[in-house]
């Protein structure tokens, strides 16, 4: 792990703060295993958040990984879509309960490879609502917006995209979080319900270790199939301040 920091604030150093006016970089990176009917993938994810000011960051996610085919166990690379969202903040929340209010609007490219991409393109809207409560000690984020899918071949589809998001501290650094959306906004293609399960440690300001389990159905095109995929992650969050506190 401490290598994995110094290769961040090498890179975080070449996007000096003087070049591109950046104030912090927050990087989520994980590793997955997830199995459905069909494929067993391992994958590596990033998500990537830019801050330019208090206002203003720029949110960049992918992953890449190996898929097995299970019927006949070929093995093979692939890689998710590109996903870029402009975000602007209008309110943080405060302790006292007080919501904050922030809004997203990207796109998600066909740019991946084999299973975990789509050839169809995806744009969201998205607005986040966070609230702590309790002395912080209970965090929640909704999240509202519309989903539009261009399809290659086919109609193309509009949704509601709704998400909800629980963590609270159990002991210390300790907590435990839930997760429900209408599929991940950093995919093209997702289903009608996604659910997470989990607990994460927060070590420092800087540094936080996730653990989690995911369940959802699997696709037949952009629809729910009768099948289910399920998932394991085990990732870490790294945030690089290049403002003083």
């Amino acid at each position: 792990m401490r290598h994995f920091r110094q290769i961040l604030l090498s890179l975080a150093f070449l996007l000096s703060s003087k070049l591109f006016a950046l104030e912090s970089v927050h990087l989520y990176t994980w590793l997955e295993y997830s199995k459905g009917s069909e494929y067993d993938i391992i994958l590596n994810g990033y998500i990537a958040q830019f801050k330019f000011s208090e206002k203003l960051s720029f949110v960049a996610a992918s992953a890449v990984g190996v898929e097995q085919e299970n019927h006949t166990g070929k093995l093979d690379s692939t890689a998710k879509d590109l996903a870029l969202y402009p975000m602007y903040t209008f309110a943080k929340p405060d302790e006292d309960g007080t919501p904050g209010l922030s809004f997203m609007a990207g796109t998600v490219l066909p740019t991946g490879h084999n299973f975990l991409s789509s050839p169809n393109t995806g744009y969201l809207a998205i607005a986040n609502m966070p609230i702590r409560l309790f002395d912080d000690r209970l965090s929640l984020l909704t999240q509202l917006g519309h989903r539009h899918i261009d399809v290659i071949d086919g109609e193309n589809v509009d949704r509601l995209y709704w998400g909800m998001f629980a963590e609270a501290n159990i002991v210390k650094e300790y907590n435990l979080f839930t997760n429900l959306y209408t599929g991940s906004p950093f995919e093209i293609d997702v289903p009608s319900l996604s659910q997470e399960y989990g607990f994460s440690y927060t070590q420092n300001k800087h540094l936080k270790y996730i653990l989690l389990f995911g369940i959802q159905p699997e696709l037949q095109g952009v629809n729910d199939a009768e099948t289910t995929e399920y998932w394991g992650e085990l990732g870490v969050e790294v945030t690089v301040d290049f403002l003083q506190d």
